[in-house]
């Protein structure tokens, strides 16, 4: 071959090992609605692989609110479509995606008469249509969660008409039909629930009396409830948050005490719950997340607000230990534009894959603005916090969903000028630190033959 030919293809080599067309972290931000009618509500949205995602939020209508979802194809974001069953006001929307890519799309509405709870679902090809799920139970702060092999729960407060008493219901899609509706043991409508491959739930609630209160958990193997066991009572204990894993086992984080308060955690081995232990020091912290995974780990994050300050940390259980406590991000001079997103920032969640890789995620603020801001867990360490979108108003309501393979969407509302956008971000899990990608690297190695190639050119020209 040539040396002109060498060249030729180690150009060629250069630019292909040097494109890199999704680098890690977050990219594709699209706008996907922007309206006067835009509800303030949180959008929200799942994903399945690269080809499937969905956001869900809702817009006022004639007389009353409208449920409105677009799907992401592998391409592009498609026509908004509306799936909810009339004109009546439409609230708590909550969306969860299978692996296979089929949807379920939840939320509260008024039939006319009552405030009913809703579900349509996608099959991959066709809306089933908005269905009624809770039989007479109807309620408020409808609630879904789906363990990995697509098996969603859905739940919700209903509140009976004479005595007022709250009580939580909550049924099981089975990919093709709902369960009846099941009451849940739990004494207030403060809850976190969370399910398995094998439909196995564990339900932390949380009970208020004077002068203590009380953490409590039930279990649930398919058929029946364990007995609401009592896991902490002392003063303001609150805000419980609970994974189950594979074989059954659960862990469970909660906030305890007020100005001098901390993070507490209990394990469930299969037998008994653990002594509570703290995961933090005292402080004014927020309320806890938690994600786990198959094999038994975990992660929870918390807020801890300083002065004027609130600082995210996370800790990642690994072996039934937990690792030590790591700051994520800080916001400083929190902007006092808004009661409401001083109270919502520092609220963290917590996303984990397959792999036991997870995704923290908040609302922060550069000292000027609110935003949303992420960090990732690798397995081994954590990476600096990121910016999730641009833009120079005030971004909203940030939440996000990932798969099994730690692909997330994240999506967002976000002050316009007269209007109220929609926003969504996709993420690709990998090295964040590392900027340039595989790309920047396989572009080093193709200059670094051209610059041999040039050498030996030389060489060539000499003995001619």
């Amino acid at each position: 071959m040539s040396t002109t030919k060498l060249l030729i293809a180690l150009v060629t080599t250069c630019a292909l090992l040097g494109s890199n067309p999704v680098a890690a972290g977050w990219h594709s931000e699209a706008l996907l609605a922007s309206d006067e009618n835009v509800r303030w509500g949180m959008p929200v949205g799942a994903i399945a692989g690269e080809s499937n995602a969905i956001v869900a939020w809702t817009t006022l209508g004639a007389t009353g609110s409208n449920m409105v979802v677009r799907r992401w194809d592998g391409a592009d974001w498609l026509a908004e479509e509306e799936i909810d069953a009339g004109d009546e006001e439409v609230d708590d929307p909550k969306v969860s995606m299978a692996p296979d890519g089929q949807a379920v799309v939840v939320w509260s509405q008024s039939d006319g008469s009552a405030v009913r709870v809703y579900a349509n679902c996608w099959n991959g090809t066709a809306w089933s249509g908005a269905t009624i799920i809770d039989g007479r139970y109807g309620g408020y702060y409808v609630e879904l969660v789906m363990a990995p092999s697509g098996i969603a729960m859905a739940y919700w407060t209903h509140v009976d008409d004479i005595s007022y008493e709250h009580t939580i219901y909550m049924s099981r899609w089975s990919g093709s039909e709902w369960s009846e509706p099941t009451a849940a043991p739990a004494e207030s409508d403060v809850v976190h629930l969370a399910v398995n491959d094998a439909g196995e739930v564990a339900l932390a609630s949380e009970a208020d009396s004077d002068p203590d209160d009380f953490i409590r958990v039930a279990l649930w193997d398919g058929s029946a409830w364990t007995a609401s066991e009592t896991i902490s009572r002392a003063p303001a204990v609150s805000a419980p948050a609970v994974g189950i894993h594979a074989d059954g086992r659960a862990t469970l984080v909660w906030a305890q005490g007020d100005a001098t308060g901390a993070v507490y955690t209990s394990r469930w081995d299969g037998s008994s719950w653990s002594n509570p232990e703290a995961l933090t020091e005292e402080g004014m912290v927020s309320t806890p997340a938690i994600a786990v995974d198959a094999s038994g780990r975990a992660v929870t994050a918390w807020g801890l607000a300083g002065e004027n300050s609130i600082e995210i940390h996370a800790r990642v259980l690994n072996d039934g230990v937990w690792g030590i406590a790591k700051v994520l991000g800080t916001s400083e001079g929190l902007p006092d534009k808004r009661i409401m997103l001083r109270q919502s920032a520092g609220i963290p969640r917590v996303l984990m894959d397959a792999g036991g890789n997870a995704l923290v995620y908040w609302l922060g603020s550069d000292g000027s603005k609110f935003g949303n801001y992420s960090s990732r867990w690798d397995g081994t360490r954590w990476s600096g916090a990121h910016r999730v979108g641009g833009g120079e108003n005030d971004a909203l309501n940030f939440s996000a969903a990932m798969d099994a393979d730690g692909r997330a969407i994240g999506v967002w509302s976000q002050e316009a000028a007269y209007d109220v956008d929609v926003r969504a971000a996709f993420y690709t899990p990998g090295d964040e630190s590392e900027t340039g990608g595989a790309g920047s690297e396989g572009f080093a190695l193709g200059l670094l033959l051209i610059l041999v190639a040039m050498r030996a050119s030389r060489r060539e020209h000499r003995r001619r």
